[in-house]
């Protein structure tokens, strides 16, 4: 239910549930070898794509937490090596294939 939720969650909280809900359903089909094919995107791969909305989500997550989990998220998303991976501290290990939803 876009919008609104029946469960007593916030309806963005709702919203962001369906949206990995698709995500997850659509990750799910990829092949492995797809996982490392470049995208129009950059030319990031899928798997590059996945790690930085995770990223994204475990950034937001931290916020939500208070000030002092952001902080030591923005620290270890600092520390992340870099090299030869998309920017914005994508993280240089690789992300397990996606079996379950992540919320």
């Amino acid at each position: 239910m876009v919008g609104g939720s029946e469960t007593g969650k916030l309806s963005e909280a709702a919203d962001f549930q369906e949206e990995v809900d698709a995500l997850h359903a659509l990750l799910a089909t990829l092949p492995d070898d797809d996982w490392e094919r470049p995208t129009r995107f950059k030319s990031w791969t899928v798997n590059d794509i996945v790690q930085h909305l995770h990223e994204g989500d475990l950034m937001a997550a931290a916020s939500v937490a208070g000030a002092d989990p952001f902080d030591h998220e923005v620290d270890g998303l600092l520390r992340r090596p870099r090299a030869g991976r998309p920017p914005h501290g994508v993280a240089d290990t690789k992300h397990p294939r996606v079996r379950e939803p992540a919320v």
